[in-house]
């Protein structure tokens, strides 16, 4: 492997470490009985202004041997207290290394780091001069050490942990522990395999013991090992990793960032997409020959493009109008033009919106912005532009002040009471984490605005782009709707939980479950625990969780709602003996074919022909 093949190869394989431990010791003999003392929480201590130092050696090795150790001093420093629902802070951090060995200079770039009260390192942050591989090998070195807190009364359990490549599992268990100390060891319980710049790296082992002292409120050191399969174009190479942390004494050092510092650094999730040279021929054509196309002219060469293709997604098409909306002077408002003049196939109008929000111009975000106002247009497309304008990948002021006006304006027929609400629900994709912070801030008032609305209707739609703001930072308004009689606004809130962390709403799905009885709200629950779980490459959903959804098959007749309860539950039925029983339990007394046939893509072949046989006699799965 090439000294820059082993430096990217390398920079791929941080991984994160989880959680706590120590076994439970019990009663004496005597004549005294003493109570079995608990084990300490792990939770980190983050209080502002706070700093903490590690020695950390870590020894990369490969086919040809072990690599030149690299030793550094890890410095951390606390800027806020917790905050939010996951009690998280903002953490900052700086490597410095005590050895001159190959890559230690790109670990010299500080970063930030979001903490929550579980020790789990939710997101980095980098400033601008820090080079994606430089951030990668830094976020990875640091992932090694990551601790995050379960239940420390159970003996074992698993967590879902990632790296810089995605996520995978982890199984920790308990050794020993005292009052305030806590020690651990974990192995990595499920592989994983990623694409990262060109290189196929596949998780194989991340092993790991340590100590975390409540009383320091972090881990006081940890060791261990990582090895992970690196395909470079050639043959794989296994990449191994041994890592040790040990807490240090050492005085934090001038380039450890402060609070006036966090306005230089961006986080990961911020940082815009590397960008894709756009192709230079479409559909037969060269790129300046389709932008060179009349409005006439393009819309027949995109429906004879459309006739012909056999591809789904009409990629041709797509290419095509884009490149004229971007490059052809007034696209946009061409584009409109021609649709309302009945002069562009009906069946491409979807396509032309689609190809307008994903322009991405300034002049293609004021044709949808006209647009949403457009008497000309049918509602269909009105709500088309609505959705185009909210997905931009460039959120403006302007783009919410038209679909806010837009929303104001329309009428109370059927169809303009849809579109009204299409517009208010798009307004959420401008309030995520990622949006510019005046368009963000202004965004979610509005959306609290409208999900606090005494009008049902109102506050549906509010709650709704809640949950296509995807943040947490919603959290209040959403849990408000919890409590409201009317189950379409309680379905609304549940559905909003969706894109928020995993660690957050997973507890708050499991708990209404066990008390919420209508079928359309509990469609809701289990339909955003669903899609919450399998956003992830590794989904994941809590055994409890799971659990309390099956308890509810029995008495929810909404069929949708035991189809999505049936996927949900089968998403922990790998994993967990108790769900995969209670799934197998159900199956013995099912009696719909549809829902064996569900149960039994969890279960077995096997089971579910017997269950059918059973009841049909004659149908298989």
């Amino acid at each position: 492997m090439t000294k820059r093949g082993r430096l990217i190869a390398f920079s791929c394989v941080g991984t994160a470490l989880l959680a706590l431990v120590a076994f439970r010791v019990g009663p004496r003999r005597g004549p005294e009985v003493e109570a079995m003392p608990e084990a300490p929480r792990l939770r980190c201590e983050l209080e502002a202004g706070q700093t903490r130092a590690f020695r950390m050696v870590v020894t990369p090795s490969d086919a040809e041997g072990d690599r030149p150790a690299l030793t550094a001093e890890l410095h951390l420093r606390t800027l806020t207290g917790p905050s939010g629902p996951t009690r998280a802070a903002q953490v900052a951090g700086l490597i410095v290394p005590t050895q001159d060995v190959e890559g230690a200079d790109q670990l010299r770039e500080p970063f930030l780091m979001t903490v929550n009260d579980k020790c789990r390192f939710e997101r980095f942050a980098f400033n601008e001069a820090t080079s994606a591989t430089q951030a990668s090998m830094i976020e990875g070195t640091v992932r090694l050490f990551e601790v995050v807190g379960g239940d420390t009364r159970s003996p074992s359990w698993e967590l879902l942990q990632r790296d810089v490549n995605g996520e995978f599992f982890a199984r920790y268990e308990r050794d020993a522990f005292s009052a305030t100390t806590l020690d651990f060891t974990r192995t990595s319980s499920d592989y994983h395999e990623a694409e990262a710049r060109g290189i196929t790296i596949q998780q194989r082992r991340f092993d790991a013991a340590g100590r975390f002292d409540a009383a320091f409120g972090w881990v006081t050191r940890v060791a261990g090992s990582t090895l992970h399969r690196v395909q470079l174009g050639g043959g794989p190479t296994e990449v191994g990793v041994r890592f040790e942390l040990e807490r240090s004494d050492a005085s934090a050092p001038l380039g450890l960032p402060g609070s006036m510092d966090v306005a230089l650094f961006r986080w990961n999730s911020d940082h815009a997409p590397d960008a894709v040279a756009p192709p230079e021929m479409i559909g037969g054509m060269t790129r300046a020959a389709v932008v060179a196309l009349d409005s006439d002219a393009l819309g027949a060469r995109a429906l004879e493009l459309w006739n012909a293709s056999e591809n789904p997604a009409h990629e041709d098409v797509y290419q095509l109008m884009l490149a004229w909306v971007r490059e052809h002077p007034g696209g946009g408002a061409g584009l409109l033009d021609a649709i309302r003049a009945g002069e562009l196939d009906p069946r491409l109008e979807s396509m032309a919106f689609l190809v307008l929000g994903m322009a991405d111009t300034e002049e293609s975000r004021q044709a949808l912005a006209g647009a949403l106002t457009d008497g000309e247009l049918s509602a269909m497309n009105r709500q088309r532009a609505a959705l185009a304008l909210g997905t931009n990948a460039t959120p403006t002021l302007s783009s919410l002040a038209a679909l806010r006006e837009a929303a104001r304006q329309t009428g109370d027929s059927v169809d303009e009471i849809v579109t009204r609400g299409t517009m208010m629900r798009a307004a959420g994709g401008l309030g995520r984490d990622s949006a510019p912070d005046e368009v963000r801030e202004e965004a979610r008032a509005y959306i609290r605005e409208l999900a606090t609305s005494d009008d049902v209707e109102t506050r549906v739609a509010g709650l709704d782009a809640a949950g296509n703001a995807g943040t947490e930072a919603l959290l209040d308004v959403v849990q408000a709707g919890f409590e409201d009689a009317r189950p379409v606004v309680r379905s609304s809130a549940y559905n909003a939980l969706r894109d928020m962390p995993r660690d957050l709403i997973q507890p708050v799905i499991t708990d209404a479950l066990q008390h919420e009885a209508h079928g359309d709200v509990r469609r809701a629950l289990v339909s955003a625990a669903y899609t919450n779980a399998t956003a992830s490459a590794r989904p994941y959903v809590d055994p409890l969780l799971a659990q309390a959804a099956v308890e509810t098959l029995a008495t929810t007749s909404d069929e949708g709602a035991r189809m999505a309860t049936i996927g949900l539950a089968g998403l922990a039925a790998p994993r967990s003996p108790e769900v995969r029983a209670a799934l197998a339990r159900w199956l013995e007394q099912e009696t719909d074919p549809s829902v064996i046939q569900a149960l039994g893509r969890h279960l077995s072949v096997a089971e579910a022909r017997a269950a059918l046989a059973r009841g049909q006699g004659t149908r298989t799965p």
